[in-house]
């Protein structure tokens, strides 16, 4: 039985202001999908989807995300080396991606961190926005593009 919905959306990818999603299922799934969209008033300007569609059919789309991948290594590897000469703690090794999870062996509670950085120009994610229940937790979310940032160097070599 094929029941496998799979949502995604390129707003990351390509522009934080191109707000174009996705959606994969199968065939009998999908007519009822557009009508919930369509009655929910969630709807993308024409001109942002015909834009990501052109990306995605002349090969533009493929090179933006081969570029961006090699430049998040990079952005990885830096974060992953302040991370341990700050002594932190990663939850799991990373296998690609722009997040790495956190926790400083010295701290107790991520909302700590986030209240210590307060005025500095920092925008720590803690780990509690992301639970289900909001319990305070060690662990915080880190984006990597952000870890040249001298603040951010700072911050992750001498966090306590």
């Amino acid at each position: 039985m094929r029941r496998v919905i799979y949502v995604g959306s390129f707003s990351k990818s390509l522009s934080c202001s191109l707000r174009v999603g996705f959606i994969a299922a199968p065939p009998a799934l999908i007519k009822p999908l557009v009508d919930v969209k369509m009655l929910s008033n969630i709807a993308t300007s024409p001109f942002a989807e015909q834009v990501v569609a052109a990306l995605l059919r002349n090969g533009a789309y493929r090179k933006l995300m081969e570029r961006l991948r090699i430049r998040l290594s990079g952005q990885m590897a830096t974060a992953m080396a302040l991370v341990k000469e700050g002594g932190w703690d990663m939850y799991a090794m990373p296998q690609g991606g722009m997040f790495l999870w956190l926790r400083h062996p010295m701290v107790e509670s991520s909302g700590e961190l986030v209240a210590r950085v307060h005025g500095k120009d920092i925008r720590l994610s803690p780990g509690q926005v992301f639970l289900p229940d909001a319990a305070d937790s060690p662990w915080l979310r880190i984006n990597v593009a952000y870890t040249n940032d001298p603040r951010a160097v700072e911050f992750l070599t001498e966090p306590v």
